[in-house]
């Protein structure tokens, strides 16, 4: 059974109360607890980043797993190059491939 928000957020109080971590590290706990009780987000986040994956997968013609796409090329430095002038965040490899994390939306 999933732990109601009223006692997560006493947890919170009184672990923020007795010990020096900050507030950020007791909110990400709480919410790690929520998402771990929480089945059905489970599932749709999974399928979800399934979905990101495969479709990432299709337009690179690439292999990787559920969280990001690798892609080897002759000319990746150059692909990874044009993508950083507009902000378009991969990382470059010197055995000439580039990693590409999954995109937030279709765009």
């Amino acid at each position: 059974m999933p732990l109601s928000f009223e006692i997560l957020i006493g947890i919170l109080c009184l672990t923020f109360s007795l010990g020096t971590k900050s507030l950020i590290q007791h909110a990400v706990a709480v919410g790690n607890a929520l998402k771990q009780s929480d089945k059905e987000w489970q599932t749709n986040t999974n399928n979800a980043l399934i979905k990101s994956s495969k479709r990432l997968s299709d337009l690179l013609l690439s292999g990787g797993t559920a969280l990001f796409q690798w892609l080897t090329h002759p000319t990746a430095k150059e692909i990874y190059e044009i993508c950083a002038k507009p902000g378009i965040l991969i990382r470059y490899y010197d055995d000439h491939s580039i990693h590409f994390g999954l995109p937030g939306n279709d765009e």
